[in-house]
């Protein structure tokens, strides 16, 4: 990722962030460590490409809360006008929102969008160009497809069994599969063609599932946190590092393994119909390198299944950027 190389800002993560998925510089400063951006992050570039040029809306999922909300700014994922799209860290909520209640949304029965803003929609119609006027009916056109895949979408789903205890700030053991199961019976049933899963665990992540008696992984007489154990661990080699790394590869193979045991809207597996990437801010968390940058694709990704290439330059400047994956990754759907 070389944007941040063009955007000097005395915090990194926060640049990191805001350019991994987007390719583009950060926009304007929200607040220390939040940006708006300059364009849209990858997901939305493909859901809008997917269809047909008109705002697609994806499902966002996040597993734990920077900001402690179940809904939040994951600092990651941006609109095509460069604003902040939040995700649901609440799988509880997550579930309720999209697959819960049949034609039901929180509670109440769900109108078509279309009729809630019919008066706004005709005065707006009455006050444009002709032009404008065939936007606006295809724009509504497609609100109308999508309600009606919603509403002929069958979704057989169980609600996340979580505990009354649980905490979805903190309990990335039960929230990872949980989120994992919203996210791939919600595309399978054609409610969603995008869909994110961000573990935004930044500073408080445990692992403590991972321990024989319940205590983080990280030892607290060494480090005070997984991410101080990051920081000044890897430098070292810590041997505590690999167990917590190797639990997040182990939920990217379980949504495989969940998008592998579930049938596609069109027909056929759900994940060979599926282009998954799997991506890291950094090459590695002690130094902070924008270099080296782990990329994992699955799924629909054929040309690439089984391989592994080693894009790093021995020396100079390396023309391999996260500009030219994205480019590779729309090209997959059609863009010219």
């Amino acid at each position: 990722n070389r944007i941040p190389y063009h955007y000097r800002h005395t915090n990194l993560h926060a640049v990191a962030e805001s350019t991994l998925l987007t390719a583009a510089l950060p926009g304007d400063e929200l607040v220390y460590g939040k940006f708006y951006s300059t364009g849209p992050s990858i997901d939305q570039a493909v859901a809008e490409r997917i269809s047909g040029g008109t705002p697609f809306p994806t499902l966002n999922l996040a597993v734990g809360s920077d900001e402690g909300a179940a809904v939040t700014n994951t600092h990651l994922l941006f609109s095509s006008d460069g604003s902040p799209v939040s995700s649901i860290a609440d799988p509880a909520l997550a579930f309720q929102k999209y697959l819960a209640g049949g034609g039901q949304r929180d509670g109440q029965w769900r109108g078509s969008v279309l009729d809630l803003a019919g008066e706004s929609l005709s005065s707006l119609r009455s006050r444009l160009g002709a032009e404008d006027q065939q936007r606006l009916d295809a724009h509504a056109e497609r609100i109308w497809e999508l309600e009606q895949r919603a509403e002929a979408a069958t979704c057989s789903a169980s609600e996340p069994s979580l505990g009354n205890a649980y905490d979805f700030r903190r309990e990335d053991d039960l929230s990872a599969p949980a989120q994992i199961g919203v996210l791939a019976t919600a595309m399978a049933c054609g409610l969603a063609n995008v869909g994110t899963l961000v573990f935004d665990n930044l500073e408080e992540a445990s692992f403590a599932w991972l321990t024989e008696d319940g205590s983080p992984l990280a030892d607290r007489e060494k480090y005070r946190s997984w991410t101080d154990m990051i920081h000044y661990g890897g430098e070292v080699g810590e041997e505590l590092l690999f167990p917590g790394f190797q639990w997040y590869s182990q939920q990217f193979r379980l949504l495989l393994e969940t998008l592998d045991g579930l049938d596609a809207p069109e027909g056929g597996n759900l994940l060979e119909s599926t282009l998954v990437l799997w991506i890291s801010e950094f090459g590695d968390g002690w130094s902070h390198s924008l270099e080296s940058l782990p990329v994992v694709l699955a799924g629909a990704a054929r040309c690439a299944t089984g391989s592994f290439r080693d894009l790093r330059a021995d020396e100079g400047v390396n023309p391999y950027t996260t500009n030219c994956l994205y480019t590779s990754v729309l090209q997959a759907f059609g863009e010219s």
